[in-house]
């Protein structure tokens, strides 16, 4: 969950699920690791520890909301 802290293992799978299609872009460590446009889901295996979050676009809307962040969580930290 955000804002949880969890250990880097074998695989440490991050899920993003979103009830519309929309932009998901992960971050780790403020750097974009995964874009992914028109998706309601995106998986992503860390390995490597840092802070992962994710920020979400919902291009479909008018301008100025369609380029402006709908979603910018709160970390996940894989220590």
């Amino acid at each position: 969950m955000m804002g949880d802290e969890i250990k880097l293992g074998n695989e440490v799978r991050l899920t993003v699920g979103l009830p519309v299609a929309g932009r998901i872009v992960l971050l780790k460590d403020g750097v974009v690791v995964q874009d992914q446009s028109a998706v309601n889901k995106m998986e992503f295996v860390a390995r490597e520890k840092g802070s992962y979050r994710v920020e979400v676009y919902l291009p479909q809307l008018p301008k100025p909301a369609g380029d402006q962040p709908w979603i910018i969580s709160n970390p996940i930290y894989v220590r």
